[in-house]
């Protein structure tokens, strides 16, 4: 039997403590999803010293893939996208019908 990870525990814990503290709240009452959060390990940008398992340029394009994903959960309410999660610079108009309802 797989035992769970530990982050994986920590990270459903303070998910339902969230959960109820958002419900008692009321916040997001429209929007129940949880905040967007990522953590680069093995990359360690912040002291320059990248695990050797990993490139910097792995890193530095899954770092950019990852901060262009949550860019987009934002610019999704505004009618914007990026087409290419390795292009920053670049934001595309949504359809007006998007999403399109089936």
């Amino acid at each position: 039997m797989l035992r769970r990870r530990q982050a994986e525990k920590v990270s459903q814990f303070y998910g339902t403590m969230r959960d109820q503290h958002v419900k008692d709240k009321g916040y997001w009452e429209d929007d129940l999803r949880r905040p967007f959060t990522t953590h680069f390990t093995g990359c360690q940008p912040c002291n320059g010293q990248h695990s050797s398992a990993y490139t910097w340029e792995a890193c530095w394009n899954g770092m950019q893939r990852a901060l262009n994903f949550a860019d987009n959960q934002v610019l999704r309410r505004f009618g914007f996208v990026h087409p290419d999660l390795l292009n920053s610079s670049f934001v595309s108009p949504l359809p007006f019908d998007f999403p399109a309802a089936d």
